[in-house]
């Protein structure tokens, strides 16, 4: 997952232009419900008020995108971990 936010960064700005102040957090969330909804899934409400981290979390906290299936099975089990978990987490690495 790549931690380049240039594009929001931009958005967040133009908004700040014009006088919305969201935050990093705040706008992901946001762009990530009305993707939902305008894909045909429900309104999911958000809440604002997010403060960004200072920091990114470090590397080491998701699993390699280049994992392949059953280095992710193996990892998911030492975790303890069950499938549902690592297919939803495979999926946010595409």
């Amino acid at each position: 997952m790549s931690r380049d936010n240039g594009d929001v960064q931009e958005l967040q700005q133009g908004l700040a232009a014009g006088g919305t102040n969201l935050s990093t957090a705040d706008l992901i969330q946001l762009c990530g419900a009305l993707a939902v909804e305008l894909t045909g899934g429900p309104s999911i409400p958000v809440q604002l008020g997010r403060q960004d981290a200072s920091q990114p979390d470090s590397d080491d906290q998701l699993p390699n995108p280049d994992m392949q299936p059953a280095q992710l099975q193996q990892l998911f089990s030492i975790l303890n971990l069950a499938d549902l978990p690592l297919c939803a987490s495979s999926t946010l690495q595409c």
